[in-house]
């Protein structure tokens, strides 16, 4: 870190609270900063929030130049601390500049230990390559919940349209979209897409998801069938009949899909409503389901005898998914060891399955799997897994199960959670 970003990271420490459960960073150009603002006090449930004025500086630029806050910036918190006033927030207003914005949220969020960063959409996200806005590589780096919002200029959410897919931040859709629900006294939407080529048994499967996924909700919630060739274009045209859609991060992709921008960046710019996606952090990925029944959950009746091996020797990723696949072909007659692999490769592609201290839950949802499974695997030797800490990984707890079992896989990992993090639990 230069000089420049000790002395006012050092004077940002002096200034902000102890803690906030919300941090709402702003970089000037925003639609609304009280909307945004507003959206994060829905999530702070009253808890304190955090609004964050970061000014990127130049390179070969002095510190002195930018000691006093400009016009446009002291504008913004006279409007966001008397909205604050207003609607009884507990709200607290800081000022920054910074070489690199990104590190320096990064830092704020530490440090306020927030659960939240409340971000607004700033056009596709393939323009972070090009642009100062550093939403690309806040996703990859937060340590909290991220929520980025695109304000349609909606002013009263009613209506909310939840978007949600198998995968990592399901759960954290699911609970969020409740959680406001029940703020703005709306109703829940889950949207369930089926496609004209899907056959019988995949329609039945995603429906069977969905039904299980909404009793996560205690808000009033509906499921909303929706057909068509493509999804997306399907979610878009619905988003024109409610306030709020809902959804899961796009996945982070490599060079090219950040370039081009994926298909929920292109949904979240068309949408018709306003849009709020969300991300929990790949360590944190099992945390964001908490189960009322998860003390009577017997994790051992899952544990499958033929997917326990210790001393694996994998060597890579691939050869350990290749073993894997080959012992659940054994264990699930209906399917084949290529459909299995092909299943662990998709999830993981959404989110890395690590989640630190040298431990990875990969997953697989297989239609043909007629419950669900836990397999573990301890490798010879630590495999570079690519995973958020950038350490090795050597144990795998591995759950498989139909689309229908969403609840008891979040069980299966609440439980593993709960069970390696035991006094007495070891590699």
């Amino acid at each position: 870190m230069d000089l420049l970003n000790q002395e006012s990271v050092a004077e940002l420490d002096e200034a902000l609270p102890v803690a906030a459960e919300v941090v709402v960073p702003l970089f000037g150009r925003e639609r609304s900063p009280e909307t945004l603002v507003e959206m994060g006090a829905s999530l702070a449930g009253g808890k304190k929030i955090d609004v964050l004025h970061v000014t990127e500086i130049p390179e070969q630029t002095f510190l002195t130049d930018f000691l006093e806050d400009d016009v446009q910036t002291i504008a913004i918190e006279r409007r966001v601390t008397a909205m604050a006033v207003e609607e009884d927030l507990d709200l607290s207003f800081n000022t920054t500049v910074s070489r690199d914005v990104g590190r320096t949220v990064h830092h704020v969020t530490n440090r306020l230990e927030c659960e939240w960063v409340v971000m607004e959409w700033d056009g596709q996200r393939a323009s972070d390559l090009f642009s100062s806005h550093p939403i690309g590589w806040i996703q990859d780096h937060l340590s909290c919940n991220l929520a980025v919002f695109k304000d349609a200029g909606v002013r009263y959410i009613r209506q909310i349209l939840v978007y949600v897919e198998l995968g990592p931040h399901d759960t954290l859709v699911v609970q969020t979209a409740d959680h406001l629900a029940q703020t703005y006294g709306a109703e829940l939407n889950f949207l369930c897409f089926i496609s004209d080529d899907s056959t019988p048994t995949a329609a039945q499967a995603h429906a069977d998801y969905i039904d299980q996924i909404c009793q996560l909700a205690t808000a009033p919630h509906r499921a909303v069938s929706v057909r068509g060739r493509n999804e997306i274009r399907a979610v878009t045209t619905a988003s024109a009949g409610y306030d709020l859609l809902v959804m899961g991060a796009p996945s982070v992709g490599g060079f090219w899909s950040r370039i081009r921008g994926g298909e929920k960046d292109q949904l979240t710019d068309d949408a018709v409503s306003s849009v709020l996606w969300l991300k929990t952090p790949r360590e944190q990925v099992h945390y964001a389901f908490t189960p009322d029944q998860e003390e009577s959950f017997d994790l051992m009746r899952f544990l499958e005898p033929r997917c326990l091996r210790a001393h694996v020797e994998s060597g890579r990723k691939e050869v350990l998914f290749s073993l894997i696949a080959k012992d659940f072909e054994n264990v699930i007659p209906d399917a084949t060891q290529s459909e299995i692999r092909k299943a662990l490769w998709e999830r993981e592609e959404l989110q890395n399955t690590s989640v630190g201290d040298g431990i990875a839950m990969p997953h697989a949802t297989l239609t043909a799997a007629k419950r669900s499974y836990l397999g573990i695997y301890v490798a010879a030797k630590p495999i570079d897994y690519d995973g958020p800490d950038g350490q090795p990984v050597d144990v795998f707890f591995v759950t498989l199960g139909p689309p229908a079992d969403r609840q008891i896989h979040l069980l299966l990992l609440a439980g593993v959670s709960t069970w390696r993090s035991t006094p007495t639990s070891s590699k």
